[in-house]
């Protein structure tokens, strides 16, 4: 009956065990609880054994279960308690597995060296076998594995005190110490030919109900924490579609990814469809496919937080943007065994940014209107050079053609004089029509001296007209930066048209206008518009980069703050300071381009 129990519990902590592999005191257990049924087999025919070499025989036998049993008790007590001093725990399994090799070689086993007779005893109202005999010396080795195994017991109870597993160790550990001590006791009284040998099994009985026990009492555990999971579950399902939240986990072993309901259906999916990172990369807009990969793998070999902004096409071709961030879960050698995290549907906040970009751009576009604006006679009078030069090169030629003979060598001159004009007040036109058009930032590199020449052109008329002088300090060996060459011109023009209004009031000896560019110790190239004029009041400094914020009295206040979200838009800064002998002096940063990086 002992053994059917045995057995029956075996398979039941078997099949837990083979549902959650990580259960290794379920496996150790039906381990033991086999062993017991086994010795509990062969000592019930033990105790009908006729003669002395049966007895023998089946004793040798029954040391292998038994050994089987020590070692798997030892091990569950490592993993189930979490205690021990594991360099113990092998010490007990090879030196029950070296038992058995007295037990094998030296007849009858490593009980007994010799069995002289059997005589019958009659106990409780059955007839026992009781073997007559001399002990083996290997017996000694018994002994002192069952010493071992009562130290490192009492060692695991020590350290399970203190972690606080006091009824495990009263109830557990007691229990094993008990069984250890009553078997000592009674397998010395049945060497000597006292005791049977039944009463052995009945001791390992007692040790398998007490992990029986144990185990079913986490059963009943698991049972509660799993209905309080779901709830905790169900309730985080709630508070996740309450938020927009998508609650996810990857399983880096398995390769299989768990997405709440809510997430699912966002996806398109199937509650029951099996899903690797494969399958959801596969569901990433090509576009942003493999900046996500590479945030993932950047995620696993570093630090372990993940985030990373992507769209993901529906099986009906919608799209919408999702933002994800999630933490990696590291085993005890440091790799990765899953990343869980949540995602949010960020599609509104993407329309928002898109559109905000998009009157931006406009904004960008009125503030270069308005800046031409303000060089519209400039600009004008420009043309009107050419123009007229041309006109009265025209008719110069047609007196020319009139004679007799026509002058063909002053019409050929007179021509490329009009040539030249006429690329000229193109020259000018064009100038004008880039800056007036409206379009997306176009990055690249760009040489300073271009750059800042084109400007100098465009604003040379300007000057003329205020009697200002324009001077500009370059710094040699200056490298290429990255940008919008229309923007960052619109940035200078923007300050020097400042400049010129803080000179109205100046004699036509002050009004001079310095552009400098040089490299900061950042790397970075550094552009300065600096000026003489009127200044500007130190509370108004910190505001002056501010939206609609003007010190001018018919200004608009967005010229400067377009020209920071420029800077800004260019990874630089801007700042404005007095000069200590008169004047403003504006500058910014912009970044040095890359191509030109590796150049140098």
């Amino acid at each position: 009956m002992s053994a059917a129990v045995c057995l029956t519990l075996a398979a039941v902590h078997f099949i837990v065990w083979s549902r959650m592999r990580d259960s290794w005191g379920n496996l150790l257990f039906a381990v033991a609880a086999v062993s017991t049924a086994v010795i509990a087999m062969l000592e019930l025919n033990l105790i009908h054994a006729k003669t002395p070499e049966a007895y023998g025989e089946l004793l040798r036998w029954m040391h292998v279960p038994a050994g089987i049993l020590i070692v798997a008790l030892v091990w569950f007590i490592y993993f189930y308690l979490q205690a021990g001093r594991r360099w113990l725990a092998w010490t007990i399994t090879g030196l029950r597995m070296l038992i058995l090799l007295p037990n094998f070689i030296n007849y009858p086993n490593a009980t007994f060296a010799e069995i002289t007779g059997i005589r019958s005893e009659v106990f409780l109202g059955e007839t026992f076998s009781i073997p007559v005999g001399e002990g083996n010396p290997w017996r000694i080795l018994i002994h002192v594995s069952m010493l071992l195994l009562l130290l490192f017991v009492v060692d695991v109870a020590i350290t399970a005190w203190k972690q606080g597993q006091r009824r495990r160790v009263l109830v557990f550990a007691g229990m094993i110490i008990l069984a250890i001590l009553l078997g000592a006791i009674f397998s010395g009284l049945m060497a000597r030919g006292i005791l049977p040998g039944a009463f052995i099994s009945f001791i390992f009985m007692l040790i398998v109900l007490v992990m029986a026990f144990e185990l079913s009492i986490d059963l009943i555990r698991s049972r509660e924490l799993a209905h309080d999971l779901r709830e905790s579950q169900q309730r985080m399902n709630l508070a996740a579609r309450a938020a927009n939240l998508g609650l996810w986990e990857w399983d880096v072993i398995r390769d299989v990814i768990w997405v709440t309901e809510a997430g699912r259906e966002r996806l398109g999916i199937g509650s029951s469809e099996h899903m690797s990172l494969d399958d959801y990369l596969q569901m990433i807009h090509p576009d942003d496919r493999e900046s996500t990969r590479l945030a993932i793998s950047h995620t696993l070999e570093g630090s372990g937080d993940f985030l990373a902004e992507y769209r993901i096409v529906k099986p009906n071709d919608t799209m919408y943007w999702i933002a994800a961030r999630g933490q990696v879960e590291r085993g005890v050698s440091g790799s990765p065994l899953r990343l869980r995290g949540v995602s949010m549907d960020i599609t509104e906040r993407k329309q928002a940014e898109a559109e905000l970009h998009s009157q931006r751009n406009q904004l960008l576009h009125i503030t270069r209107v308005t800046s031409l604006g303000q060089l519209s006679s400039a600009l004008a009078h420009e043309i009107n050079q050419p123009l007229g030069a041309i006109l009265r090169n025209a008719e110069a030629a047609e007196l020319f053609l009139k004679q007799t003979p026509p002058d063909l060598e002053e019409v050929q001159e007179i021509l490329k004089d009009i040539r030249n004009d006429e690329q000229r007040a193109v020259s000018v036109i064009e100038r004008m029509r880039v800056m007036l058009k409206r379009r997306e930032m176009q990055l690249e590199a760009l040489a300073v001296n271009e750059l800042i020449s084109e400007i100098e052109k465009l604003f040379n008329t300007e000057l003329q007209m205020h009697h200002a002088s324009l001077r500009i300090d370059i710094a040699d060996g200056l490298p290429d930066v990255y940008g919008d060459r229309v923007h960052l011109q619109q940035v200078i023009l923007n300050l020097l048209l400042n400049s010129l209004d803080a000179l109205n009031d100046k004699t036509v000896e002050q009004r001079k206008i310095v552009i400098r560019a040089s490299q900061t110790t950042d790397g970075m190239v550094e552009f300065a518009v600096v000026d003489h004029g009127t200044g500007i009041a130190p509370e108004q400094l910190p505001h002056l980069f501010e939206p609609f914020y003007t010190t001018k009295k018919n200004g608009t206040g967005i010229g400067l703050a377009i020209s920071k979200t420029i800077v800004e838009m260019h990874g630089g800064e801007i700042m404005a300071t007095n000069n200590p002998d008169g004047g403003t002096t504006v500058r910014f940063t912009v970044k040095v381009s890359l191509t030109k990086k590796e150049q140098l």
